[in-house]
């Protein structure tokens, strides 16, 4: 479970780096915004505590390969550099990560890359059609009121006033969730085809020794008849009284 640091700096002391690799989680803040520091295969990595897509706490999830993955829809995150591979969430800020005299240190991530990240996820949610991403490009609180006008002013022309953005954001969330349902279904589907050929095999593997033991039969007999431990059995009384 993580363990829960509180400071407001723009170098935030986690915890030792002994520490942190026990609890392999720890949260902390950097000015306003949660952060999360995790270890992972000897390395210390830290990212924003929210996850882009939809808000569902960071810490909570699973670290395999250098990869973070979120609980609620399984978007998936490079620790290092907070980019997602799942194009219908977004990349989370990774911040900067110091080790001094064995302490782990974040630091705060500059305001300036932010941005920049910003511009670059709204030309990608435009190339792609992915309304989720231009929205929170465009929406996204931490920005000035002149840069969020500049966002804004990107493309407007091609913006239908008379669109309904809360629906196509909800018709994107629901279409994504099928997907989701869907490669889980795939999934059952799979495993149980599997099981089903596994079973034939093995049915199969038991006739073919029922087989071979019913093949053994006629000649064990035979050896037994050689070696005089089977005799033909007696005929009755009345059998040999009508032959004689």
């Amino acid at each position: 479970m993580a363990e829960t640091v509180t400071e407001s700096a723009a170098r935030v002391r986690v915890a030792q780096v002994s520490e942190l690799a026990e609890r392999g989680c720890m949260t902390t803040k950097v000015g306003s915004r949660p952060v999360c520091v995790f270890y992972d295969d000897g390395q210390v990595f830290a990212v924003e505590d929210r996850c882009p897509h939809m808000g569902f706490p960071l810490h909570r999830g699973t670290v395999q390969g250098g990869l973070l993955t979120c609980h609620w829809h399984h978007a998936r995150f490079d620790l290092a550099s907070g980019g997602t591979l799942d194009p219908f969430a977004d990349d989370v800020t990774a911040y900067p990560v110091e080790i001094e005299d064995g302490d782990v240190y974040v630091l705060a991530a500059d305001d300036a890359d932010r941005i920049v990240r910003l511009f670059r996820r709204l030309d990608e949610g435009l190339e792609q059609g992915i309304t989720l991403v231009i929205a929170k490009a465009v929406l996204d609180k931490s920005l000035d009121s002149q840069t969020a006008f500049e966002i804004v002013s990107i493309d407007i022309a091609d913006i239908d006033v008379g669109d309904n953005v809360g629906a196509r954001l909800q018709a994107d969330q629901a279409e994504a969730d099928v997907r989701v349902a869907r490669a889980r279904a795939e999934e059952r589907r799979t495993r149980a085809v599997a099981s089903e050929q596994e079973m034939k095999a093995l049915t199969v593997e038991n006739r073919a020794k029922v087989v071979l033991a019913e093949a053994e039969i006629p000649r064990a007999i035979a050896e037994a008849y050689e070696m005089g431990r089977l005799r033909a059995a007696r005929q009755p009384l009345t059998q040999q009284k009508r032959t004689e």
